[in-house]
């Protein structure tokens, strides 16, 4: 991340490598392992890899192996390299679009907060629902309930441990790997949900 400053400052493009997944994927050596830029990538599917680059603001994203199959080739026509897209695991209780679209307003310590979303729901009846833990933990995604009141609707993410204090509802979860595209959110950065 230091060195990508030092290049975005200096107008310098910065360019990384995805790897395929497959073992018969081929690179430019007799020896290839995956030929990932980041080792952490090295067995990640090549959808969240270009996804975390793109959270990352990376200038180019180049296909180390080859060849892309159709499956393949069908997952990089269905990226959109300008909004970065989170994986969300829901919870069944929840009848919300497929697709929710939210704006990052503002990254607190324990929360990212979409305000966004709670004039869009603010409509929506949201009571309170039992969460059986005392603390919501980092990648927990809430909505504020109807004891919220005005701020009924919020969506936010949980970036760190926080008491469960009755207003929030558990909405869903991101996984270990999704954090890390959290991680790189900007103030007023748009981004989106794929729910699941």
């Amino acid at each position: 991340m230091k060195k990508k400053s030092i290049y975005k400052m200096l107008g310098i493009r910065l360019q990384v490598f995805v790897a395929l997944q497959r073992n018969d994927a081929q690179g430019p050596w007799q020896y290839n392992n995956k030929l990932p830029s980041i080792e952490m990538h090295r067995d990640l599917t090549l959808d969240f890899q270009i996804l975390h680059f793109v959270a990352l603001c990376v200038d180019d994203i180049i296909v180390s192996t080859q060849f892309l199959n159709d499956e393949e080739f069908a997952t990089l026509q269905n990226i959109n390299l300008h909004l970065i897209t989170l994986s969300l695991k829901t919870d069944r209780g929840y009848f919300l679009t497929k697709q929710l679209i939210l704006f990052a307003q503002n990254l607190a310590e324990y929360m990212i907060r979409s305000t966004f979303a709670r004039i869009k729901y603010q409509d929506c009846d949201l009571p309170a629902r039992p969460l059986s833990g005392k603390y919501f933990e980092k990648g927990d995604i809430v909505i504020l309930n109807n004891k919220a009141q005005n701020y009924k609707g919020e969506v936010q993410i949980i970036t760190k441990r926080m008491i469960n204090d009755g207003i929030r509802n558990l909405f869903g979860q991101l996984d270990e790997n999704e954090q890390k595209i959290v991680d790189c959110l900007l103030p007023n950065q748009e981004f989106r949900f794929n729910l699941s």
